[in-house]
């Protein structure tokens, strides 16, 4: 009978994503920096839910209780919990080559 994938699941399936572009990206011939760059892009293209058969993945800001009190008083800008950095429409892997 049908269920809901568990987040054990889930987190295996993340892992066995990223080590099979971690293998396909030690072999091409290409410049480290190419290498690295292709791996990156690829992990975010995994995030964001444009591999075949895999969801969009909420990157979610958790912040340490006390940084935003450390961060007034010294003057810095502060997370705020749950802030989710990849809704709506960006695409992190598209943003990747953009900055």
């Amino acid at each position: 009978m049908p269920r809901a994938i568990t987040a054990a699941e889930e987190r295996e399936a993340l892992l066995g994503a990223v080590r099979n572009y971690a293998s396909y990206w030690s072999t091409q011939q290409c410049t480290s920096r190419e290498m690295c760059d292709g791996l990156a892009f690829s992990i975010l293209g995994l995030i964001d839910g444009v591999a075949a058969g895999n969801p969009s993945l909420d990157l979610v800001v958790r912040p340490h209780p006390d940084d935003k009190a450390y961060c007034e008083k010294n003057g810095e800008n502060w997370h705020e919990d749950g802030l989710v950095i990849n809704d709506g429409d960006a695409y992190l892997h598209d943003d990747y080559y953009k900055s």
